[in-house]
């Protein structure tokens, strides 16, 4: 599915059938591009893999290979950027935006969980807890740090994700990756060394 910025949604279908993502489609949310200067200096890997969760539908999460998924960037990208990996907690994410150059586009690799059927990324707390934060805080957060001519590039590597892409091509992200429905790990897998 292809969303424009006019909100009308275009079926694409798979090049192949062993390439569908099993309960759930990707969704590429894209704007047109507007700048030139949209080659990326470096690829920020924010990942959140609490292990238990008291939301609406909590309990305990499956842990994510956050080592595997870095070293499956390395290998798709080579040695032509750097990968930063973090945290995903909303201070390192505020802090990552905020500071944001603007003069070449931010690439975000968010891997995490979504929660209550993607009305919340699970973040980690300080203390490695799952940290619930809503669209509306997603929202907030990116209209406080301004990012709007900052993001290139966002791919939420979460099931149920494509409400939180909405939210950053609202923000004005280029370029969002992310998914409705339930994503698998061997597919995520495929997905990121063709990243």
């Amino acid at each position: 599915l292809v969303r424009w910025p006019t909100g009308e949604a275009t079926p694409v279908s798979c090049p192949s059938s062993s390439s569908r993502v099993p309960g759930g489609e990707a969704v590429p949310l894209y704007l047109p591009l507007s700048r030139r200067n949209e080659v990326p200096r470096s690829i920020c890997l924010l990942y959140s893999s609490p292990l238990w969760w008291d939301g609406d539908s909590g309990g305990e999460l499956p842990p994510l290979d956050i080592q595997q998924e870095a070293s499956l960037l390395i290998e798709a990208i080579g040695t032509t950027l750097p990968i930063k990996v973090e945290l995903a907690t909303a201070s390192n994410l505020t802090r990552l935006l905020t500071a944001a150059p603007s003069e070449h586009l931010l690439t975000l690799h968010l891997s995490l969980h979504c929660g209550d059927s993607g009305q919340h990324l699970l973040l980690e707390d300080e203390c490695g807890g799952a940290h619930p934060f809503s669209l509306e805080d997603l929202r907030n957060m990116l209209e406080a740090t301004g990012c709007s001519d900052k993001l290139g590039l966002v791919f939420l590597h979460a099931c149920c994700s494509d409400l939180a892409g909405e939210i950053f091509v609202m923000a004005g992200a280029r370029h969002v990756i992310c998914c409705r429905g339930a994503v698998f790990d061997a597919t995520a897998k495929c997905f990121t060394r063709a990243f």
